[in-house]
């Protein structure tokens, strides 16, 4: 949106690759809240026509080469991470706003900002510096903020996030030195994986 140049065109994947099973089974369970759906709701399969594409894909390779470090979408704004700030552009007007960290503010987004998420209907954001915060959606209001604490063994055991991934309905989260998190709801917790579990290294750049 501000970066990009007259005349040039990208694509904007979710860089998720999902079968066309688990695409109309989400779109089955989406559309339960927009119209009125019966609870024995089946899908029927067909013969796959001759020449049946394999999958579809959208290479968003050059939106990935602007300044955007990492970046999600809701269903009004494009949210983003830029030099360590949160931003986010309105569908409707295409108007961008910037966030400045204000340790005054309790409910002001992290400084170093490092990666954002959309998941489970709040705004996660890691920080290279503070670990974890949870924000709502409406509000902008901070719901948590996760950091180690040694009396609970699910405590996010990190300060440092390096990336998140929302995957098959889990949140990913990936730290510069301590292994990978893995978001449980049930407990508000998380469980690790590090090289005691199996992993090549504890430092993950990327997810």
């Amino acid at each position: 949106f501000l970066k990009g140049k007259i005349g040039e065109f990208y694509n904007i994947g979710s860089n998720k690759n999902l079968s066309n099973l688990q695409v109309s089974k989400k779109l089955i369970s989406v559309s339960k809240f927009k119209l009125k759906l019966g609870k024995k709701v089946k899908l029927l399969f067909v013969k796959d026509r001759p020449g049946h594409d394999i999958r579809y894909a959208l290479n968003s390779n050059k939106i990935k080469n602007r300044d955007f470090s990492s970046y999600s979408f809701t269903e009004s704004h494009f949210w983003f991470i830029s030099s360590g700030k949160v931003g986010r552009t309105n569908f409707n007007d295409n108007n961008t706003e910037y966030y400045e960290y204000n340790p005054r503010n309790p409910n002001s987004f992290p400084k170093s900002a490092s990666t954002i998420e959309h998941y489970d209907g709040f705004l996660w954001i890691g920080s290279h510096e503070t670990g974890l915060y949870k924000y709502d959606l409406v509000s902008l209001n901070l719901v948590k903020h996760y950091q180690f604490d040694m009396n609970d063994p699910k405590s996010l055991q990190t300060s440092l996030v390096t990336s998140l991934l929302k995957k098959d309905d889990t949140l990913w989260i990936g730290s510069g030195g301590d292994g990978i998190f893995v978001y449980e709801k049930t407990s508000d917790g998380f469980i690790k994986k590090d090289t005691k579990s199996g992993l090549s290294s504890d430092i993950i750049n990327k997810l």
